[in-house]
């Protein structure tokens, strides 16, 4: 599946390829959990991250081994291809 952003991503990759990351307590807070799903952004690997609370209804992240924005030339407001993994 790919989706061209900004829009709204309608994720329908399969369950068993994501993984979990479970919240936890530091110093006094709590941190929430989140799902991250296997994508590709612009041909480079990375995950879309849902976190499990979010004060944002209407922002996505990603996280990948390298910093996208650098690697990728990336400015506020371009477009970029998502691939999403699929079974």
């Amino acid at each position: 599946m790919s989706a061209a952003l900004p829009c709204s991503v309608a994720l329908t990759a399969a369950r068993s390829l994501n993984a979990r990351i479970d919240g936890f307590e530091a110093a006094g807070r709590t941190f929430g959990g989140a799902t991250c799903h296997p994508a590709r952004m612009n041909g480079r690997d990375c995950h879309l991250i849902r976190p499990d609370r979010s004060h944002y209804k209407d922002v996505v992240e990603f996280i990948a081994p390298e910093r996208l924005r650098d690697a990728l030339r990336l400015e506020d407001g371009v477009t970029v291809r998502i691939d999403f993994e699929e079974p």
